[in-house]
């Protein structure tokens, strides 16, 4: 994807993910805390979770 489109949508989540409505809606539908990041921050939260989930897989012999 584009680093222009990533950076736009990256600002719009951020953007959404400030409003009050929703930042209420999640915390009492979801249980979570909204939280605003960067595309890089991402990244290295999916590829991280990506090696220990594999990690997982590969021990309970998931996929073979």
């Amino acid at each position: 994807m584009p680093p222009a489109v990533v950076n736009r949508l990256n600002e719009a989540l951020n953007e959404i993910s400030a409003m009050p409505d929703v930042v209420d809606r999640m915390r009492k539908t979801l249980f979570i805390e909204p939280a605003t990041s960067t595309p890089a921050v991402f990244h290295t939260l999916v590829e991280k979770e990506l090696v220990k989930w594999r990690e997982i897989g590969k021990t309970l012999k998931v996929g073979d």
